[in-house]
């Protein structure tokens, strides 16, 4: 059984055609398909071109570069890619893969082929005894990534609360150059204490030999900063979880638009902090959560959706730091499980038989007419598309919005959203083809091969609700029987569900005197 696809996008390359291009990630492989005609266009790791690799062996600094040898090809295990997304411009992907921490960076032409360019430097260099390697490898695992609007920069938060700006691609520097850099931000020896509790024996050098110990640890568990240009913007005590890019203009005239950088962690916390060079003001918190954030989405200038682990998602102005709204959605869910959406199952820890819920992803539609525009949600292990007009989610707006299901074949796990010339919207959807309906962790008793489905918004004016398309989910043929890695149980459940294993366990809500969650927002941003 093939892997499923974990992470999909939709580019359209500068010169390209029409109907763009659509890249997914199976496991550790990347396609990208043509939209128009639904053929493969190109793959990496492109192994069949390449059955062995060349490398170059370690160099120094005194002596001539080091003659290539061939080395057969490693059998071990490639990184798994996490994230996927593009440039503003659409000229390049960049990709982010898991167990090696890495930044890769494509260049992607016209008719779709990928080019990676980040990692061109190969060889280990050795300076003064110290080995240096070249690529873009985070101290800790990369968990959210966006770039600037100017196609420049990159920013990226990592599992340790980190946030960091990278360039797009980096600079042509020499190897001498590059050494030298490296080798002094190499982090130095650890101090060791020269005595031990056997050379020791007063009450006081005891005391003194124990601090020394203790600082020894403190500076074993400091965090090794990357070895490549980056820049820390800023920091969270708890895992980061997602972050966003957001620019709003002020309401007085002449006044120049402001950039902002909103984080989101493990604790509950909304940050929004002031975009690039200020990174380190932070203008304000949106607070209310009682349980992790895993998703931000801007729906538009001001508003702002958040959910994670609480039954609903949050709505909220985040320039003035006001929660607008509490979205419920376990009633929904409820009602789709009544319906036969989720079959009842015996595994306890599977999505379906599990009364709580975890976000796992938000999108924001825009149609042509803006009050068709919708807000796209995912639930972890949940083989169903929530969704609800954005103008709907709007302060003024007098009644409960409209949050309508479609419900779908497999557990949803990712969406890209494709936009033709003609504005015509359709949603491209990545299943899960391993597991049961409404599983983390059972497997299906019949194997599928279809990953991939295309969805198209009904006609009908008054249920705007999406549906299966399946003309053109005919045009992912190709995709859908791609030859990817094969899959295991374990490492899918593991790359594709990990939204819940950030609750916490055995914690309370807190409440008020009447019984009431408690939620609060915090007013420090003035625009």
């Amino acid at each position: 059984m093939q892997h499923p696809y974990q992470c999909i996008c939709v580019c359209h390359p500068v010169g390209g055609d029409a109907s763009g291009m659509f890249l997914a990630a199976s496991g550790p492989k990347i396609f990208s398909v043509n939209l128009q005609n639904g053929s493969i266009a190109s793959s990496w790791p492109d192994e069949e071109s390449s059955p062995a690799h060349e490398t170059r062996e370690t160099s120094t600094l005194e002596g001539p570069p080091g003659k290539k040898r061939k080395i057969a090809q490693s059998t071990e295990t490639k990184p798994n890619v996490i994230q996927l997304t593009t440039s503003h411009d659409q000229k390049h992907v960049i990709a982010v893969t898991g167990e090696d921490k890495c930044i890769r960076v494509f260049a992607i032409d016209p008719t779709g082929q990928l080019t990676q360019l980040s990692e061109r430097y190969n060889e280990s260099l050795v300076y003064r005894g110290l080995e240096l390697t070249m690529p873009r490898c985070m101290p800790k695992r990369p968990c959210a990534i966006a770039v600037t609007p100017d196609n420049q920069t990159v920013i990226l938060g990592d599992k340790h609360g980190d946030v960091y700006s990278l360039p797009l691609l980096p600079e042509d520097k020499n190897p001498s150059q590059l050494v030298l850099e490296r080798a002094e931000a190499a982090p130095k020896k650890a101090f060791v204490p020269a005595a031990t509790n056997l050379t020791v024996h007063t009450g006081r050098n005891l005391k003194a030999l124990e601090a020394q110990q203790k600082q020894k640890d403190l500076h074993a568990k400091t965090k090794e900063p990357p070895k490549f240009e980056s820049t820390l913007l800023l920091g969270h005590v708890s895992m980061l979880t997602d972050l966003l890019l957001a620019t709003v203009v002020p309401d007085e005239p002449d006044a120049k638009p402001r950039n902002y950088i909103l984080t989101s962690d493990r604790d509950e916390h909304i940050r929004v902090s002031r975009g690039l060079p200020q990174t380190h003001v932070i203008k304000g918190y949106c607070l209310g959560h009682t349980e992790f954030v895993r998703k931000l989405c801007i729906v538009n200038d001001r508003l702002l959706v958040s959910g994670g682990g609480n039954n609903w998602l949050g709505v909220w102005d985040w320039v003035r730091g006001e929660l607008d709204m509490e979205l419920d959605l376990k009633d929904l869910l409820v009602a789709a499980r009544q319906d036969g959406l989720i079959p009842r199952t015996s595994d306890a820890s599977s999505r379906g038989a599990s009364d709580t819920i975890a976000v796992s992803g938000l999108w924001t539609c825009h149609m042509a007419h803006p009050h068709e525009s919708q807000l796209l949600i995912a639930l972890e292990g949940v083989p169903a598309l929530f969704h609800v007009p954005i103008s709907q989610l709007v302060a003024q707006y007098q009644g409960q919005p409209d949050l309508d299901y479609t419900a779908l074949p497999g557990n949803l796990l990712d969406i890209a959203i494709h936009t033709t010339v003609l504005d015509e919207v359709s949603l491209i959807v990545s299943i899960d083809n391993m597991h049961a309906l409404g599983s983390t962790s059972r497997p299906r008793s019949e194997p599928t091969s279809q990953r991939l489905l295309r969805l198209s918004l009904s006609n009908d004016p008054e249920v705007k609700r999406w549906g299966i398309d399946e003309r053109s989910t005919a045009l992912l043929e190709a995709a859908n029987s791609a030859e990817g890695p094969e899959s295991g149980g374990k490492g899918v459940a593991a790359l594709c569900y990990g939204v819940e294993t950030l609750r916490k366990r055995g914690g309370g809500k807190e409440e008020d005197e009447e019984g009431q969650s408690v939620s609060q927002c915090v007013l420090l941003l003035r625009v």
